[in-house]
């Protein structure tokens, strides 16, 4: 098998890297707006159901700082990477073969076995490769060429391939 990744590391790529470490990485920031709204709901209630008024204040200032930082934290995470990268798109190459994975940057190198290679996880429009204590990097599908090298790189990485007609993965038999 050879088949190559080439992604353009830009705002766009980042946005779609954030929502996806949100939705499959992330402990608990995704849960950080519903806690906003729970510590809300829980000043409201002391306020007016108690005589902690000192309590159902600091409360709020909780609800307040959660509910800020959650609306933040996507827009600041984002423009750290274009700066870090001195606001120029980078490109970086993947490429796959009968050994593993290679990643190659302007400024870096990287051969990895597919022993070697962390399960990934399979999002709607591509897969993220865990590559370290917490780094990761989002591979979109429509960079994948072949594109029909896209399944061939899950199943080495060792995630179950999709049914075409629904999203629960194929049994292990189906996979043999």
């Amino acid at each position: 098998m050879n088949a190559t990744a080439t992604i353009r590391m830009d705002r766009a790529y980042f946005e779609a890297a954030y929502r996806h470490w949100l939705e499959g990485r992330s402990r608990w920031r995704k849960w950080q707006p519903w806690i906003g709204v729970v510590l809300l709901v829980a000043a409201v209630a002391v306020a007016l159901f108690t005589r902690f008024r000192a309590t159902a204040v600091v409360l709020l200032a909780f609800s307040i700082v959660q509910g800020a930082e959650s609306l933040f934290h996507r827009r600041h995470w984002v423009r750290d990477r274009l700066r870090a990268r001195g606001g120029e798109d980078r490109v970086v190459t993947l490429a796959f073969d009968d050994e593993g994975m290679r990643q190659e940057g302007t400024e870096f190198f990287v051969r990895v076995s597919w022993s070697g290679l962390p399960r990934p996880i399979e999002v709607p429009d591509g897969f993220v490769l865990l590559v370290g204590d917490g780094a990761s990097i989002y591979v979109p599908r429509d960079s994948v060429s072949p594109p029909e090298a896209f399944a061939e790189i899950l199943r080495r990485a060792g995630v179950a391939p999709q049914d075409p007609l629904g999203n629960e993965a194929l049994s292990a038999s189906a996979r043999s």
